[in-house]
């Protein structure tokens, strides 16, 4: 800056009574305010252009942010779609990305929605049929205390079973009621493994169609699919249940009722056409609590009947067993015996023909038939009645030889033998 001493502008001014000068000089201004100004012009324009320069860096680094805010990443778990004002952008066969870096115009131009890769399974836990519990419920219950005493209708989850097996061609309400039976309550806990569909020949489609029926309009995307499979997996439970009784849900059949159901959910799915396939688990199934004492005991009591008819249909194969065997033997022994006695009758047979035949022989020696038979006839009746008696006296001889003991009666004149005798029975003394 130039400075100026205090009274050179007095030096420098001249009057010229408003006469014109050719001097070339502003008579009358300060040179010190010119000088000030021009210090001042400087200083705005240097101003303005570092002000210049800072607003076309910001500019640069807003449109740069603007740019790279459009930016996404696609894992390799994921499959997205670009929409654009809600529409979905480029055809059907191209609309969905793959895995890797994109762009696109940021919101509310565009709008990117992303699923998980096909096949890749999320789960949902459905306790619509289950009772309510807490925390504090669920602490009750693991140590069986406070168990409310009457099924809160309102607020606890339940099925309908069938008052007995309901044949399914017939009409599960008119069964019901012709059953005489009252229908019972049963508590179910089911979970859903649900997956985007893979559809090689055409493997953007189910994305599409799970877009186009059932995207809720959230980033997530899944509000509708979750409360679409829930509707689905709850009408297949309460159809099923009205077929079955709850003895029969709870005695062995679990894995068949979760294969209806699924059969039943699984049908409605594919109705839906939503690009959805879900699988079931049946975790738990139980009854209202408010009855598990009685039910345990009936269940003991039934257990009891169940182990006497199984203690008595054992003793009942081992007496059969031992009839059988015994008959086994019985019938052995017989045959046996049977056999005995007709090779000693067939022995005693051919010895009585040799002794008849003997006695004919001895009585045709002294007499003859032919020309004697009368004769004969006594001769051998004679001779038979002599050999008859020797037969006999001989048989008591061999008898009584093998005999403990013989009584004779004179009167009578009859003889009886004891056979047998049991040989530890001692002798009576005489």
């Amino acid at each position: 800056m130039i400075g100026v001493k205090p009274g050179d502008n007095r030096k420098m001014a001249h009057d010229h009574k408003n006469e014109s000068c050719s001097c070339g000089d502003d008579h009358g201004r300060d040179p010190l305010l010119d000088v000030e100004l021009d210090s001042g012009q400087e200083a705005l324009e240097r101003a303005l252009k570092q002000s210049f320069v800072l607003l076309k860096f910001v500019m640069i680094l807003l449109i740069g942010l603007f740019i790279w805010s459009g930016m996404f990443e696609v894992q390799t778990s994921e499959r997205a779609v670009k929409l654009r004002f809600g529409e979905i952008v480029g055809t059907r066969d191209k609309a969905v990305l793959g895995p890797g870096w994109h762009w696109s115009w940021p919101y509310p131009v565009e709008e990117i929605i992303k699923f998980p890769m096909a096949g890749n399974k999320k789960p949902i836990k459905v306790d619509s049929f289950w009772y309510y519990e807490d925390e504090a419920t669920k602490s009750d219950l693991e140590q069986n205390q406070r168990i409310p005493p009457e099924l809160q209708i309102v607020r606890e989850g339940y099925s309908i079973t069938a008052a007995g097996e309901v044949d399914p061609d017939i009409a599960i309400l008119e069964d019901n009621a012709s059953s005489g039976r009252d229908c019972s309550l049963v508590h179910t806990k089911w979970e859903i493994n649900y997956m985007i569909r893979k559809d090689a020949s055409r493997p953007n489609e189910s994305y599409l169609k799970l877009f186009e029926k059932a995207w809720d309009g959230t980033d997530a995307g899944w509000g509708n699919v979750k409360a679409l499979l829930r509707t689905a997996l709850e009408d297949a439970v309460i159809r099923v249940s009205a077929r079955h009784d709850i003895d029969w849900m709870l005695e062995g059949n679990q894995a068949i009722l979760e294969s209806e159901v699924a059969s039943a959910f699984q049908s409605r799915v594919r109705d839906l056409d939503i690009g959805i396939e879900a699988e079931l688990v049946l975790p738990k199934i139980l009854r209202p609590r408010q009855v598990k004492r009685a039910y345990d005991e009936a269940t003991r009591a039934h257990n009891e009947a169940d182990k006497l008819k199984t203690q008595a249909y054992t003793m009942e194969s081992q007496i059969l067993t031992a009839a059988r065997s015994q008959k086994e033997i019985v019938i052995a022994n017989a045959q046996t015996y049977r056999k005995l006695i007709v090779e000693a009758t067939k022995s005693e047979a051919q010895y009585m023909t040799r002794f008849l035949k003997q006695i004919e022989d001895t009585t045709s020696e002294s007499v003859d038939k032919a020309k004697e038979p009368d004769r004969w006839k006594q001769e051998y009746a004679k001779l038979l009645d002599i050999n008859l008696d020797i037969l006999y006296q001989q048989m008591l001889r061999d008898v009584a030889g093998r005999a403990d003991e013989v009584f004779l009666n004179g009167k009578a004149s009859q003889i009886r033998v004891q056979l047998n005798r049991d040989p530890n029975i001692k002798k009576k003394k005489q």
